[in-house]
This record gives structure tokens, sequence and C-alpha cells, in this order.
């Protein structure tokens, strides 16, 4: 049974239209505009976690580390929602901060391409 938040956060995203919004044929078709929003962590992360960005073929892709982060029962590798038609949102980026923090663990959070732009082959 959905929790009370779950449930009102549904009942907002459906009186906002938010799922025809972010699902919109023509995010998939048409190239996104240049003021799009961009992949890069909120500055404001940096204080709760060690942000660190390389590249892996040609896409970036960041690691957060909490204070005194140990690691030691492994990496946890973070792929954003948005089915490869949206920008990763800082709610995801607070998200993955957040586990970090809690759990001590490394997440790693590889910013992938997304459609039209990027296609199966």
């Amino acid at each position: 049974m959905p929790s009370p938040r779950s449930r009102a956060t549904a009942a907002t995203a459906a009186l906002l239209r938010l799922r025809d919004r972010q699902f919109d044929p023509d995010r998939f078709t048409v190239p996104a505009p240049p003021d799009a929003p961009k992949y890069n962590p909120p500055p404001r992360l940096a204080r709760r976690v060690t942000i660190e960005r390389q590249e892996v073929e040609g896409w970036p892709m960041f690691t957060l580390t909490a204070p005194g982060g140990r690691d030691a029962d492994g990496q946890v590798h973070y792929l954003h929602g948005g089915a490869h038609a949206a920008e990763i949102h800082p709610v995801h980026w607070m998200f993955a901060a957040k586990f970090a923090v809690r759990t001590g663990r490394t997440v790693t959070v590889p910013i992938y391409p997304l459609v039209p732009a990027a296609t199966h082959p």
C-alpha cells in the first residue's frame, strides 16, 4: 500500500500534468534548446560530499564521496531516471549525495546520452 506521501506526490504530479511534459513525444525527436538543463551537480552539493569528475568515452562521470567515506562495502552506480529523454535533475543529485552520506559508500553518477542525439546504434 503506497504511503500518504507517495499518494500525495502522485496526485500532485497528475494535477500538474508532469508526465505529459516529461514524456512529450517532441522531446524524443526535436533537439533540446541551447538553454536546456545542464548535467553538472548543483554547487551546494559540495557542502555534503566530495565531487570528482572524469570523462569516459566523451561523457562525464561524477563520483560522490561522503566525508570519511569508507567504501568498504562496495560502490554504488546511480543511473538517474528520465527514460533517456530527460537530463539528470537536482533531486537526483540530492538523492545520490544523501545515499553517499548515509551509507558511507562512493556513488558514481554517469551522464549518458539522450535522444534524439543518441540512438541505439
